[in-house]
Order: structure tokens, then C-alpha cells, then sequence
């Protein structure tokens, strides 16, 4: 296990010799949460609860993040244009005012992206001083009550700096599970962020 994590560690810092350096920043998350209105009214014979349909809740919370990234490309197409990857690590608090519970609470949020960039640094021949990337992958995010889901990402670099909008592509779901109905939608969440990075 050792000397395949090496290997593959190895071949990541091959990838990246020609890449962007290693990337460091601020990323703020809006989470948008919607509450299913559905209650717990009564109990039947069986010990299985009766579900009465209320008007939803909705509440929004802020995720602030400190982020680090590695940049690796896989492939160059030409001095201009590459495939790679954005691995990133991001952690902070969010800010949920209305839901006391998740208020404060600790976040670790994994955003991993496969790229295509084009334009400035593709390689070291290119002078570029003006990025493009997008990006689609997978966003996992760590909290009291953790988001999960497909994510997609787009880019602007400007000299050593950029600025990156992200947003889950699927709402995350809870289920109340266990009820007279069977499973039932709990609370839908989607996250929408954007980051300011910089080169170190």
C-alpha cells in the first residue's frame, strides 16, 4: 500500500511539473435548505406514526471556508489547452441562523474537479496572463449534517489569481424512514459557493 501511494504520488508531481503551482484561498458556500412539512400527529395500533402535511421550511446558510488545492494535468493537448484535475480541501464553519442545531458547526468540505483549462500556464512555455477552466466532479461536504453530490466548477485566473464558482448539480436529500408511508423526503440541500484564490 506505501509504495503505491508513493507511485502514484510520484506520478501527480510528474503531471504537475509543466501545471499551475499549488493553490490557497477563501471560499464562501450558500446552502440552501428546504424542510419537508410533514409532521409526526399521532401513533396508530402498529407504533407507526401518521404523517401530516405542512407548509415547507425554508432556510439558507453561509459555509466559510479556508481552501487549499493541488493542480495536476494529465494531458496537453497543445501549449494552450489541457485536461487535469482541481484537488481541493476546504475547512471552516457554517453560519445557519434559523437552524440553531447546525449554527457554528465545523465543516470539512471536499470539492474534486476533472478540468479542462485553457489559456495561461498550460504549460511553462505559456505567457499567458488570462485562464479558463470548468470543471465536473464530485463535492462532499462535512458538517452536522453533511452535502453530497455531483458538482461542476467554472474559472477565471487573472496573473496568480482567481476566482471560481461552483454549484451542486443535484439536491441532497434526507428521508424519514420507518413511517406508515414508508420512506419519505425529510429536507433537500444544495450548495452554491464561489472561492478567491492565489498561487503560492
Amino acid at each position: 500500500m506505501k509504495k503505491a501511494t508513493i507511485i502514484i504520488f510520484g506520478i501527480l508531481l510528474i503531471f504537475n511539473a509543466q501545471a499551475q503551482k499549488f493553490t490557497t484561498g477563501l471560499q464562501l458556500n450558500y446552502i440552501h435548505y428546504t424542510i419537508i412539512g410533514s409532521t409526526d400527529r399521532s401513533y396508530g395500533t402498529n407504533k407507526s406514526p401518521y404523517w401530516e402535511k405542512l407548509e415547507d421550511t425554508k432556510a439558507g446558510g453561509l459555509n466559510i471556508n479556508g481552501t487549499f488545492g493541488y493542480n495536476p494535468i494529465f494531458y496537453k493537448f497543445n501549449d494552450k489547452l489541457s485536461i487535469g484535475a482541481s484537488l481541493n480541501i476546504g475547512l471552516g464553519y457554517i453560519l445557519t441562523p434559523k437552524l440553531a442545531g447546525l449554527n457554528g458547526s465545523v465543516v470539512v468540505d471536499f470539492p474534486e474537479y476533472l478540468t479542462l483549462r485553457y489559456k495561461k500556464k498550460v504549460t511553462q512555455k505559456s505567457d499567458e496572463n488570462v485562464m479558463y477552466s470548468f470543471g465536473a466532479g464530485y463535492d462532499y461536504s462535512y458538517n452536522r449534517l453533511p452535502i453530497k453530490g455531483p458538482s461542476i466548477m467554472a474559472e477565471l485566473r487573472l496573473q496568480r489569481y482567481a476566482f471560481r464558482l461552483n454549484m451542486n448539480l443535484l439536491k441532497h436529500t434526507y428521508y424519514y424512514y420507518y413511517t406508515s408511508e414508508g420512506t419519505k423526503p425529510a429536507m433537500y440541500l444544495r450548495l452554491i459557493g464561489m472561492q478567491v484564490l492565489i498561487e503560492i
